[in-house]
């Protein structure tokens, strides 16, 4: 029972509980790995390392030692000794000190963990700690929980600030006295805006990047070797340490699949309804107290209800629940189907279409790896019946699939946790570089368009804030004099070149820029070349108006061929006095802010209102300095596209390595039992205690500490 005062009591059933990581709302705890935030230029890996980090303003050097830790477990362990010389007014400022972290952590990762806050619904939040009933609540009799449990409620209470319509991406520190990390006072930070600086290399910012380039992929603690292809033009084909003495199994046997003809001969064959339940229950009347769940390409995902996008039903009923670690299969329409496979974190529903399996005798991690590697290659093709493409439900119980030995499905599980990690983090590590080149390369290109490709020349102020200064010799003038738009509509039934594929047809989804590269240079042709109601001529610009795209940039390419635009589209056609590729580069160069531009006034992001666009002042040099701009830009930023399609081409062939380093654990091609008994947790800094299975257990039992 709870000895503090005010406690209150928790039925577990009625709560989005969490105690571990790696559970269904794992990622709300202070340790959760993937959350990493940066306050006055530094980067601290989790919320838990600046918190305890903030015990200690007139000891930097104790700060440093923390903020060093790679883990948040050994950031609390190596905080432990100094407690006792923590600020004496720490007990009064802890809660302000949370409540900021947490903010920050929202702020800097608003899709990911609003989403994941969203997802908890109305329920109460609760830690469940063994000991620690003041951030959490501990364990009572029955189902219960009863404790202070003060972190649960700074994160409903920043839940409900979301539900209300709160960005919360402004985060002023905490009205303490000295309040400082290494010395220096803790900054204001915005994130409703993008960063207009670019790391320069030699600043720590460019140092981080640099030594996270040199990450190796499996190394061994002897290995001296990179193991995947980067910046440097290491090759992915050098076989890292780790797997470098991976084996194939000494005997095999017939597997019988098309796309499987062996197994290691200690593996079995077994049917899916052997390894699997159906589940069939549906929410009924209960929908309001489940969680709307979606398949993608990310896995089993929370749907936000609070800005829900696309088509719901008017109800929710005949949809199915969904449970913790069952797995959601698509098995209609399914080349046409990004993801087939998820394993659920998550209690929720989703659409009855899917059908919902339950794991039997099988680690369900294993059995998702192996069918993620059958889906990534649409290898089930010669199942498939009907127009729709569909593996009838009879058809996919009777399906066999690979069975190891339990102990070797942990192994494999292992292996895989461990190589997926370490790919997942040179991919953000490579994600982040084409950020920072996209930023620079934007940087580069608006002062091209906006101060021309001259320096010996006077400016003068133009008056519009996104603008600033323009040389003095260049014309304003509104858009709508300049050019002549044309929006879409849907075309007519009658008219068949429209529907047989002879006239494209635009939409928003043929203008999104490439999301696995993360970058939005490179804006997708492929409608504008190939792929339909107003005609619209070769030549032309056209430009998404309406769409979710339109958060992050606004798409406009150049149109190669007569089409026809869908109506989220418009096309602008230059009346003589623009070039079309100048405006493409003044449009990229200066979107961020054309983007409030062109939605003020209580649009919203997602729409465009032409009044806006159109009576927007542009800078018109000559049609000559346009040419100059048009080539100059290209010329200085040629090296950072090099970089930044070299970086994406990186990216790439991780993800093909991570894809053909899975097909051939799950088959059976290589044993990773040997190499998953060495795995070790990451190394500790230097004079810390190592975080071995044990310790980690007794540090668990202790609860998490105020």
């Amino acid at each position: 029972m709870s000895g503090n005062k005010g406690a209150r009591t928790y039925a577990r059933p009625d709560c989005a509980v969490f105690r571990k990581t790696a559970e269904a709302f794992g990622g709300l705890s202070n340790m959760a790995p993937g959350f990493p935030v940066r306050v006055n230029g530094i980067r601290v890996l989790t919320i838990e390392a600046l918190y305890q980090a903030s015990r200690f303003p007139h000891l930097p050097d104790v700060q440093r030692l923390i903020i060093d830790q790679h883990s948040p477990m050994t950031a609390k362990m190596v905080s432990k000794p100094h407690r006792k010389d923590s600020r004496e007014d720490w007990d009064n400022v802890r809660i302000k000190v949370m409540r900021w972290c947490l903010r920050l952590k929202l702020s800097q990762h608003w899709s990911k963990f609003s989403q994941l806050l969203l997802s908890t619904g109305d329920r109460a939040i609760v830690e469940d700690s063994r000991k620690d009933d003041f951030w959490g609540a501990v364990p009572s009799e029955g189902d219960t929980l009863v404790g202070l449990n003060v972190l649960g409620r700074l994160l409903m209470e920043l839940r409900e600030e979301i539900k209300a319509g709160a960005e919360l991406r402004r985060v002023e520190p905490p009205a303490i006295p000295d309040f400082t990390l290494f010395g220096e006072t803790l900054q204001l930070v915005d994130f409703r805006t993008d960063k207009n600086a670019v790391p320069d290399p030699g600043s720590s910012d460019g140092k981080l990047l640099r030594d996270e380039f040199t990450l190796r992929l499996f190394e061994s603690e002897s290995a001296t070797t990179s193991a995947a292809t980067t910046s440097s033009g290491a090759s992915l084909d050098k076989r890292p340490a780790i797997i470098a003495n991976l084996k194939p199994h000494a005997k095999y046997k017939r597997a019988g699949l098309p796309w499987l003809d062996s197994i290691p001969a200690h593996w079995e064959m077994v049917p899916n309804r052997a390894l699997m339940g159906d589940q069939r229950k549906t929410v009924g009347r209960d929908a309001k107290d489940y969680i709307l769940l979606s398949l993608t390409l990310r896995g089993v995902i929370a749907r936000d209800m609070v800005n829900p996008k696309g088509k719901f039903p008017a109800q929710f009923d005949t949809y199915k629940i969904v449970r913790p670690d069952d797995f959601v299969f698509c098995l209609f329409d399914i080349d046409e189907t990004p993801r087939g496979v998820g394993l659920s974190p998550l209690k929720g529903m989703i659409t009855g279409a899917y059908d919902v399996l339950s794991p039997r005798d099988i680690d369900p991690r294993f059995l998702y790896h192996y069918y993620l590697f059958v889906d990534e290659g649409k290898l089930m093709k010669p199942l498939y019946t009907g127009l729709r493409k569909t593996i009838p439900r009879g058809v996919f119980a009777s399906l066999k699939a690979p069975w190891p030995p339990p102990d070797e499905q942990d192994a494999i599980v292992k292996f895989l946790e461990h190589a997926n990690r370490k790919i997942d983090r040179l991919v953000r590590v490579k994600r982040k570089m084409i950020g920072l080149l996209n930023e620079q390369k934007q940087a580069l290109i608006h002062r091209i368009v906006t101060k021309g490709a001259r320096t010996d020349v006077s400016l003068r102020q133009s008056g519009l804030p996104w603008l600033g200064a323009i040389p003095t010799h260049w014309e304003l003038r509104k858009l709508k004099f300049e050019m002549s738009f044309c929006g879409g509509g849907t075309p007519s039934k009658a008219n068949a070149a429209y529907w047989n594929g002879n006239i494209p047809w635009v939409s928003p989804k043929d203008m999104k820029f490439d999301i696995i590269n993360d970058t939005q240079d490179h804006i997708t042709q492929r409608a504008v070349a190939e792929s339909s109601t107003n005609l619209v001529k070769a030549g032309s610009l056209l430009m998404v108006v309406r769409s979710g795209i339109l958060q992050r940039m606004i798409p406009v390419a150049l149109c190669a061929r007569e089409v026809a635009l869908n109506q989220d589209m418009k096309a602008l056609t230059s009346r003589g006095n623009i070039i079309p590729d100048y405006f493409v580069l003044l449009v990229r160069a200066c979107e961020k802010w054309l983007i409030v531009e062109w939605t003020k006034q209580g649009a919203t992001v997602e729409s465009i209102e032409h009044q806006f666009l159109a009576n927007t002042k542009v800078p018109i040099p000559s049609l000559d300095e346009q040419r100059e701009i048009i080539r100059y830009a290209e010329k200085e930023s040629a090296p950072l596209t090099t970089a930044i399609i070299r970086s994406r081409r990186e990216i790439e062939l991780l993800i093909e390595y991570r894809t053909r380093l899975t097909a051939d654990i799950v088959t059976g091609k290589l044993d990773v039992r040997e190499a998953a008994a060495k795995l070790t947790a990451q190394p500790t800094a230097p004079g810390a205690e190592p975080v071995t299975d044990e310790l980690v257990e007794e540090i668990e039992a202790e609860g998490v500490e105020a």
